[in-house]
């Protein structure tokens, strides 16, 4: 997971979202605007295969 969202970044460059823009969004603003971490986590289990490729 993005560690950084934990520290509360304001924003994010990051390549997985150019292939799952939906669920990277759903991850950031489950983490920024909810700080609901069960969901950050679920949603980054999802795209941690795929992150792990690039």
């Amino acid at each position: 997971m993005p560690y950084s969202l934990y520290a509360g970044v304001a924003g994010l460059i990051w390549g997985g979202a150019n292939f799952a823009p939906k669920t990277c969004l759903q991850c950031v603003t489950a983490a920024q605007e909810q700080h609901r971490w069960d969901d950050t986590r679920e949603l980054w289990r999802l795209l941690e295969p795929s992150m792990s490729l690039i």
